[in-house]
């Protein structure tokens, strides 16, 4: 399973999958490893409303997994962070 994140190969991975979809319907669970502050940390100026705060407001059966392979997952933006051309939103 770790192979699936490794650094080299996880832009292949995860980076075409388009964002807003409503996954809900066909995923029993949303799995993340870096969160709110970490994004912050390297200049991203996201909605800072909790996943779990979503859930509450949307009444949602999803299930929420935080923190799975953080230190990867912190490492991308660690990655990121070095990149000469990098664009911040």
């Amino acid at each position: 399973m770790r192979d699936l994140f490794d650094l080299r190969t996880l832009p292949h991975v995860f980076f075409g999958v388009p964002l807003g979809q409503n996954f809900e319907n066909c995923l029993p669970k949303i799995v993340y490893g870096a969160n709110i502050q970490d994004a912050l940390h390297s200049g991203f100026h996201e909605l800072q409303i909790p996943n779990s705060r979503l859930k509450e407001l949307g009444a949602s059966r999803v299930e929420i997994v935080s923190d799975f392979l953080r230190d990867e997952a912190v490492a991308l933006f660690h990655l990121f962070d070095q990149q000469p051309n990098k664009r911040i939103y």
